[in-house]
Formats: structure tokens, sequence, C-alpha cells
């Protein structure tokens, strides 16, 4: 969607995120909680590069993680809260999305870091907020806290030991601005390709882009997400054309003739 160097810049003036996170690892430290456990986030190819993450390291991490129910099941709330945080802020600026997309493809650099700003203005929230890792571990309790913020560091440090190990291989010294880039940026655009995944299955990106098309007023498109709320999202495996159906059918209700006539419009379109 967008590359890490283009949300680097963004990220720093945006102040989502700080350096500190990305600091030079210990040299002479003995090793992480997490390490010592032997529980860990970090694997490497063949090849001597990191292998990167399905998932945000802090999930990764809190999986693997023995935990009693009830301490899971905070943890996985909180884990749930940043999801429909990022699914929200999405879905109501899809189209500003998909802009950045296609100047990214036709190689509008500028157009997309500056369409890329805007965007992330929208998830300020999280600048106010308590740093992910911290709310899950504040969920922790026992040894797991320290096992958590273990792999964590052990994985930040791994990070910072692959971009540098990269950039030498080419000829180059990584600076600690492009470390801190290529670290939480890489993890920020994931996050938002993984929101991106979820509502395209739970039919979501449709309904944004026929909302959008139809251009009703925001409190007309909030009345008509909800009508067609109980339609999305129930298929694992992709909303059928029957649900589709019923969902426009629901947020029909909340248009004028003319809006329903764009409505069908669109919909013949698809």
């Amino acid at each position: 969607m967008m590359n890490s160097t283009r949300i680097l810049v963004a990220l720093a003036a945006s102040g989502l995120v700080t350096l500190g996170a990305w600091a030079e690892p210990p040299t002479l430290a003995g090793p992480a909680l997490g390490e010592a456990s032997g529980a860990t986030i970090v694997e490497w190819r063949y090849d001597g590069t990191l292998r990167e993450l399905d998932a945000s390291p802090e999930e990764v991490a809190l999986s693997r993680l023995v935990l009693e129910p009830d301490v899971r099941a905070r943890a996985d709330a909180v884990v749930a809260r940043r999801q429909a945080f990022f699914d929200h802020v999405l879905s109501r600026n899809l189209m500003l999305a998909l802009e950045i997309d296609a100047a990214r493809k036709a190689e509008e650099e500028l157009k997309a870091a500056r369409l890329t700003l805007d965007l992330l203005a929208r998830f300020e929230p999280l600048c106010a907020d308590v740093p992910f890792r911290a709310q899950i571990a504040a969920q922790l309790d026992g040894a797991s806290v320290g096992v958590f913020i273990g792999m964590l560091g052990e994985y930040d440090a791994a990070l910072v030991q692959d971009h540098r190990a990269r950039a030498e291989r080419e000829g180059r010294e990584a600076s600690a601005l492009e470390v801190y880039g290529a670290g939480v940026g890489a993890h920020f655009v994931r996050e938002l390709e993984r929101s991106f995944k979820r509502m395209e299955a739970s039919g979501q990106i449709a309904l944004e882009y026929v909302l959008a098309q139809v251009q009703l007023a925001p409190e007309d498109a909030e009345r008509a997400r909800k009508a067609a709320a109980p339609f999305m999202g129930a298929n694992p495996e992709g909303m059928t054309e029957k649900e589709y159906g019923l969902a426009f059918l629901a947020i029909a209700a909340h248009m004028t003739e003319a809006q329903r006539a764009k409505l069908a419009e669109v919909i013949a379109g698809f």
C-alpha cells in the first residue's frame, strides 16, 4: 500500500511514534528475559535475514505466552480495541487510502507523501494513548510481563541488526532515522494492510465504496452503516451475494429517491 520510506517521514512529522523505541541495542547486556525463558518471536532465515512477522510484534509475542483464560481475555481485548480503531479510521478514509495507492502506482511521490500525511493525521488519537505494548503488559501478571517485554526487546534489537546488515551489504551505513523508519513504518503499514483485509472479508470495503459514491451526508452514512451491520462480517469466507443484497436493501431505506437511483447505478457497475 505505502512504502516504509514514505511512512518514515510521515510518522516522524505526525509524532505517532518516537525514536526512543529504536535506540541502540545494548552490546554488553545479558540475555533478555524473553530469551532466557526460551520464548522468542525472532526467526532468522538461512541467508541471515530476519523473517517478517505475520502480525504486529506485540500480537505475536502475546500469542507465545501461556496465560490463564481471564488474563488472555483481557489482553485480547486490548488487541481487539486497537484493530477496531484501525478499521474505523480506515473505513472512514477509504477513498483517501485508495488515492494514496493510485498516486504511488503513478509514481507521484509528492502527492503520495502529502496524502499519506493526511491519512496519518486521522490516527492522531494514537499519540495520546499509552503505547500498545504497555497496554498489553498492563493486563498480564507475574513472570508473563517480563517474558512479553523481553521478547519485544529481543525483536527490536534483531530488527536493528537486520536493517544495518542489509545496508552494509549494499555498501552503505544506515542512519538511526532510517532504521527507525524501516521498523516502525513497516509495522504501521502492515497494520493498515491487515485492517484492509479484515474490512474486505467483512464486506466493509464494498460498503464504504458505495457510500462514498452515493455521497451521503455523514450522519446519513452512519445510519446506513448501522443498518447494514447485521449482514456484515458474519461469514469468515467473505460475504455472499445474498448478504450484500440484504445489506444494500437495508441502507437504501436511509436514502432519498435520487440516492437510491445512484445506489442502483453503483451496484450495477460492480
